[in-house]
């Protein structure tokens, strides 16, 4: 990043240049939204309309939060013809302590769309796979696929309804090392509620079966190793799925 400067926008903070190893400056504005604000698809739309009446040549619109709402924003990595890149920030940034001389902390997260496959059953109900994710290398400047090993939660609401999000299928795709410890924690909390078997179905790429609900929408969380949570909504309506 080259030339940050400040900017006395309404929605978008600051302007400067994008740089990576062998490629052109890219120009760009930000919105980098306060500590106590979740960003929203209001945000993002305001900051693309803002960035276009700006009048600049611009490469990119970049969003920098610590949190988000519950809508989705899977649907809005271009506006207008530029490309927008949502960011989320680790909250360690906010404490000072936590931060000198730990360089390695991961301080951004970008968010990216979620590799998913819906599946029809011979019954007909309907079973959701995590196949990988995009995750920011922040070494070479590039995004990169990963598998779901690099996923460490996966939470569906197999009803959506647009506004609030439930949690009604949860799997841990990566379950070695950290994340079965942290695993057999949450099971020890919720075991007189969940069987054996049904804990075993958890480990695993693949929800369990579920009927198509009458919102005709379903949403994906995805937990990723660095904690943040990539989100996907899915209209079955217009879905590819595919038979299992």
């Amino acid at each position: 990043m080259i030339d940050f400067q400040e900017r006395d926008g309404e929605y978008l903070t600051h302007s400067g240049l994008l740089t990576s190893d062998g490629a052109e400056p890219k120009l760009a504005l930000f919105h980098i939204a306060d500590e106590d604000v979740a960003i929203s698809q209001s945000h993002v739309r305001m900051a693309a309309r803002e960035a276009r009446m700006s009048g600049m040549n611009l490469d990119a619109l970049v969003i920098i939060a610590f949190g988000r709402d519950s809508s989705s924003v899977s649907d809005l990595w271009s506006q207008g013809g530029v490309d927008v890149y949502i960011m989320m920030a680790n909250r360690d940034l906010t404490i000072p302590q936590l931060n000198n001389g730990r360089r390695s902390r991961t301080a951004f997260a970008l968010l990216t769309d979620p590799d998913l496959t819906v599946l029809q059953t011979p019954s007909g109900l309907l079973r959701v796979r995590v196949n990988g994710l995009d995750v920011y290398n922040s070494k070479i400047g590039q995004v990169e696929t990963a598998d779901a090993r690099r996923v460490a939660c996966m939470m569906v609401d197999t009803d959506f309804d647009g506004e609030s999000f439930f949690a009604r299928r949860v799997n841990f795709p990566n379950v070695t090392k950290g994340y079965a410890k942290m695993v057999e924690r949450m099971r020890s909390v919720f075991s007189r509620e969940i069987d054996d078997q049904k804990w075993e179905t958890m480990k695993s790429d693949l929800t369990i079966p579920f009927e198509k609900p009458d919102s005709g929408m379903i949403s994906v969380k995805i937990v990723d190793r660095t904690g943040i949570t990539h989100e996907k909504v899915i209209d079955l309506n217009g879905a590819a799925i595919q038979a299992e």
